[in-house]
């Protein structure tokens, strides 16, 4: 995949063309001081992901090396976002991505299941994958055509490898939760109380995974320079309709934490009719 072409590789992105001087046109900064500010931190930190070394060889891990990927993530986002751009490892990036994702999410069902104890554990552990993958491909077309409408040029894979970018960093947030919240499931016997924590964790790792995902698409935007840019306003509202759709899953797959009577129960109704039912 390496060998073909990547709609937004810097490479072929159109150069800026000079002004009558013979400068390079820049992109000018705000007129407000505060927003000046904003802009000059944001491109010091994209340009310092330019700078950064592309670690290409963790990308392309077999066999349980293949997990390594997640230190990419978690140290190294410059050459995940890099690999994104230029597309030479889009097929074992994402690959590694998503079943590393399976994985966390696996042992972080079991865990949300050993407060019920019992089958639980096995139920939660098996449907809680399902919901974070499901959501994942439910939302990607809308993401690929609605961006392409708006002038995008990410091919599917690129479209995939960015979703990804808020996935993987949110499920590993998950799995550093997963001990303090195996402590509470087995110690205490407050259902109120793991719904809240559970909540709590949720929200944390969801807030960082958005972060992420932003980060990578205004990367991705300052290498393009204005060549197939994200639309941020549609990412907005994307992100919005991404959230509702986790909720949703959530609780057409629930119960999680409280004992379900078999594994699937596939409770109909909006979400915010029975918040309780999403865990």
């Amino acid at each position: 995949m390496g060998d073909q072409e990547n709609n937004i590789q810097k490479d072929n992105l159109p150069e800026d063309t000079g002004s009558s001087s013979g400068e390079e046109l820049t992109p000018h900064p705000p007129a407000y001081p505060r927003k000046n500010m904003e802009y000059l931190f944001i491109n010091a930190r994209y340009e310092k992901y330019a700078g950064s070394a592309y670690n290409e060889e963790l990308i392309e891990k077999n066999g349980i090396r293949r997990f390594l990927t997640l230190d990419l993530y978690l140290k190294d986002r410059a050459s995940i976002f890099k690999n994104i751009v230029t597309g030479g490892h889009l097929r074992p990036a994402i690959f590694n991505s998503l079943l590393a994702a399976i994985v966390i999410s696996f042992i972080y069902g079991a865990v949300m299941g050993f407060f019920a104890g019992g089958a639980q554990v096995l139920y939660s552990a098996l449907k809680f994958p399902i919901a974070v993958v499901a959501c994942y491909f439910i939302c990607l077309p809308t993401f690929y055509i609605f961006s392409s409408i708006l002038s995008s040029r990410y091919s599917i894979a690129q479209s995939m490898a960015i979703l990804l970018c808020m996935t993987v960093p949110a499920v590993l947030l998950l799995l550093g939760f997963a001990p303090i919240v195996w402590f509470f499931s087995i110690s205490t016997g407050t259902a109120g109380f793991m719904f809240l924590l559970h909540g709590i964790v949720f929200a944390i790792a969801t807030a960082f995974g958005i972060l992420y995902l932003y980060d990578c698409v205004g990367y991705i935007n300052y290498i393009s320079k204005g060549a197939g840019d994200t639309n941020m306003a549609f990412l907005n509202v994307w992100m919005v309709i991404y959230l509702t759709v986790q909720c949703q899953l959530l609780s057409y797959l629930g119960p999680f934490i409280s004992a379900g009577e078999k594994m699937f129960i596939f409770r109909k109704g909006f979400f915010t009719e029975a918040l309780k039912g999403i865990f």
